[in-house]
C-alpha cells in the first residue's frame, strides 16, 4: 500500500490510491527484474 500510495503522489498532490496504482506497486514487487524480488526469490545464488 505504502508504495501505491508514492504512485499516486507522484501524480497528483492528492492521494486518492487507484487500481492503477495497486497494480503498479505489485508489478514493481513480482518483476523478476527488481532488485529486491531477486533478493526474496534468491535469484542468482548458488545453493552449496
Amino acid at each position: 500500500m505504502r508504495k501505491a500510495a508514492l504512485f499516486a503522489a507522484e501524480e497528483s498532490n492528492e492521494i486518492a490510491i487507484s487500481d492503477k496504482h495497486l497494480d503498479e506497486a505489485l508489478y514493481e514487487l513480482v518483476d523478476l527484474r527488481g532488485v529486491l524480488a531477486q533478493n526474496l526469490l534468491g535469484v542468482g545464488k548458488a545453493f552449496n
